[in-house]
């Protein structure tokens, strides 16, 4: 029967690309893996241990999903282990879906930013055209008026509003 180290040491010496039966005797490779004439999953031990004892306090979710199983199996305890590692492995895959999720997120939000950025200069650009054009008709104004609806300090105020935040 094999033991739950080896089942761990295995799964991650298979998960780093290894073969976990390969016998590896090149001593050149010595400084990298123990070469003793061991199966390369050997060199996972430590690994495997400790990743076994990360599970030692289950989750939340492990234990709920535990108990459920506790209730409505034949096997109780094999249906509780079984219950509570398949709950861990979900956390992680919910997390690692949270994270592409938020990814996803961020990117059409960077996107859209894009696009925004794109608006404002564009009404950046039309305001600007507006000016002008008040300029241009403000012209033909009398002295009076202009000073009377403080024409000068209309185009300076509508100018200032153009100016990016920080700009002097």
């Amino acid at each position: 029967m094999t033991s739950m180290i080896e089942k761990v040491a295995r799964a991650m010496c298979i998960t780093e690309g290894g073969d976990p039966d390969c016998v590896l005797t090149d001593p050149n490779l010595a400084h990298v893996v123990d070469t003793g004439h061991k199966p390369l999953w050997t060199n996972f031990i430590v690994s495997a241990k400790a990743a076994i004892q990360a599970m030692a306090e289950p989750t939340e979710a492990m234990v709920k999903a535990g108990d459920c199983a506790s209730f409505n199996a034949h096997s109780p305890s094999r249906a509780t282990f079984e219950a509570m590692l398949q709950a861990a492995l979900e956390e992680g895959r919910e997390s690692a879906d949270e994270i592409e999720r938020l990814i996803l997120l961020c990117s059409k939000r960077m996107l859209d930013a894009a696009e925004l950025q794109g608006e404002i200069e564009q009404l950046r650009k039309q305001y600007q055209e507006c000016i002008h054009d008040l300029q241009d008709w403000g012209a033909y104004a009398s002295p009076f008026f202009q000073e009377k609806h403080d024409f000068h300090g209309c185009i300076a105020q509508h100018e200032a509003n153009l100016k990016e935040p920080g700009d002097e």
